[in-house]
């Protein structure tokens, strides 16, 4: 029993100075059980607090990741591993031209867009892109 307080005063209170800011912009909608539910960058992740460290999830991208990621050292590390696996990819006109080739490449509404894998949920998805200069 001793473990599972001890546990919880350290979930509660593991936001370091460093990281206090981070969460500051982003809105907490519900604290539930050792979990709470944010929005960051538009989506809805819930952190939660387990045996291992701190968990992550997000359920708008169901059914592909509703399975928690983790286990995190802390929160900060957490959405900072979330934003990494959901940027928005970074290209160079060779690689456009590349994505091109292979039929990988599509203007809709006027946004050119690519097919690109997703690192936070597994999935081939249709996104804009950043155009970089190359090395």
């Amino acid at each position: 029993m001793q473990n599972v307080a001890k546990q919880a005063y350290s979930c509660a209170h593991n936001r370091s100075p460093a990281d206090a800011g981070v969460f500051r912009k982003h809105c907490v909608v519900k604290d539930i059980k050792n979990s709470e539910l944010i929005l960051h960058d538009g989506k809805r992740v819930e952190i939660k607090c387990g045996a291992n460290g701190i968990f992550i999830r997000t359920q708008d991208d169901a059914p592909l990741s509703t399975s928690w990621h983790g286990p995190y050292p802390d929160r900060l590390t957490a959405l900072s591993d979330f934003g990494a696996r959901r940027a928005i990819p970074k290209l160079t006109a060779e690689d456009i031209q590349r994505k091109k080739n292979h039929g990988y490449y599509s203007v809709v509404d006027g946004v050119p867009m690519v097919l690109h894998h997703c690192a936070w949920t597994g999935a081939t998805i249709l996104t804009p892109f950043d155009l970089v200069p190359a090395h």
